[in-house]
């Protein structure tokens, strides 16, 4: 399934950012989602991130703790999310664009 949305980043240290974003989730709920980013690896083109934060908008819990780790090779990035309530486990891919 395609689940579409958006977000923004904004670094605040040398090995940290925050980021907030929101998406139609795979239980078809509008969810909303903020974390904190560790830079764990930045070395041109490739980044690894750990992610830490919470998300919005799934039946079994209110608001979901999340930890999602985060692997970008230039603009484009993926992440493996967990399982979330009755969801399946699965990895998304999107863009990061600078502006």
């Amino acid at each position: 399934e395609i689940n579409t949305g958006v977000g923004i980043e904004q670094r605040f240290a040398e090995s940290w950012s925050w980021a907030a974003g929101t998406f139609q989730n795979s239980e078809d709920r509008q969810s909303v989602i903020v974390m904190a980013k560790y830079h764990w690896i930045d070395q041109a083109p490739w980044a690894v991130r750990w992610q830490l934060g919470a998300v919005t908008g799934y039946s079994r819990r209110a608001v979901a703790p999340v930890i999602l780790p985060e692997l970008c090779w230039s603009w484009v990035c993926g992440m493996i999310i967990p399982n979330v309530g009755q969801s399946a486990a699965s990895a998304a891919f999107y863009l990061r664009v600078p502006l």
